[in-house]
């Protein structure tokens, strides 16, 4: 009996594009830190809105809260921060992407709702509108 070694074929490489992922993306988003943070294409509303933020808070804290007990001090900065915080989680939060409806889940059912007599009308599940129905004749 010949026994002979027997080798596997490697496997196909494929040549690796030297940019990461994120450039290669053709839309309008502004991507920082090495591709781990992304924003939309209102970037500069964000900023905008960070200005809005900063701004009256900035006045408040340098005019008007040295007068003010710390209990207004505290109240004000932690709206403040709660606030930033949360404009930075919305604006830096992926939404995912929301699948499209399945043929099951697309098709309309009508239901027929009655609460009394002089209130018949029919409710469709695809949308949330509530038609009235019509008298016959």
């Amino acid at each position: 009996m010949n026994k002979q070694a027997v080798t596997m074929p490697e496997p196909p490489t494929h040549a690796r594009s030297s940019k990461r992922r994120y450039q290669l993306w053709q839309g309008k988003n502004l991507f920082l830190l090495n591709g781990r943070l992304m924003f939309g294409a209102d970037f500069h509303i964000f900023l905008g809105t960070n200005l809005l933020l900063i701004a009256p808070t900035a006045a408040y804290f340098g005019m008007v809260a040295g007068q003010m007990e710390d209990t207004h001090k505290w109240l004000g900065a932690t709206l403040f921060v709660i606030t930033f915080y949360l404009l930075w989680k919305t604006a830096t939060t992926d939404p995912g992407i929301i699948p499209r409806r399945g043929v099951m889940e697309g098709a309309s059912v009508r239901v027929e709702v009655a609460t009394d007599d002089s209130d018949k009308g029919e409710y469709d599940e695809s949308s949330p509108l509530f038609e009235q129905a019509l008298p016959p004749g």
